[in-house]
This record gives structure tokens, C-alpha cells and sequence, in this order.
């Protein structure tokens, strides 16, 4: 192999690997939960069977009235011990 494509090859690695770490971001709903914070907070609470459907109303309230969603969900994933 020249150097040329040995260049090429290289290249081509690193675009496959930032197009599989794209592909799994999306996959695992990187893009959903950033625009949605409290749609990843009531997920994981989902996934642990601490949700409750009265939780789902006040999660949704506070954070669809906070300024900063992403820290509104941060105070709440204290309050209610979710990781």
C-alpha cells in the first residue's frame, strides 16, 4: 500500500467511528432527551417503577414553567433521588 491510500484509509476509519458514535447518540434518543429533559427524567424513573402518574402531572408542570428546563429536571432528579 502507498502512503496515499494508507491516508485515505485512515480517514475513512475516523469518519465510519464518528458516524457510529452519531448513529448511537441518536439511537439511545441523545437529540429527543436534550430538547425533552423531563422526557429522560421520567424514563429512568419508569425504568426503576417510581413513577406514578401523579409525578408524570407535577414533572410536567414545573418543568414546562421553568426558564431552564435542564436545571428544573436537575433539582427534581435531587428531590426524588434519581440518578
Amino acid at each position: 500500500m502507498s502512503i496515499e491510500q494508507v491516508g485515505m484509509l485512515v480517514i475513512l476509519v475516523i469518519v465510519i467511528s464518528i458516524m457510529v458514535r452519531v448513529y448511537q447518540w441518536l439511537r439511545d434518543g441523545g437529540a429527543y432527551y436534550r430538547r425533552y429533559p423531563a422526557a429522560k427524567l421520567m424514563d429512568d424513573m419508569g425504568k426503576s417503577g417510581t413513577l406514578r402518574a401523579k409525578q408524570m402531572d407535577e414533572i410536567i408542570q414545573r418543568v414546562g414553567n421553568a426558564d431552564d428546563q435542564h436545571a428544573e429536571v436537575a433539582k427534581l432528579r435531587q428531590e426524588m433521588r434519581v440518578k
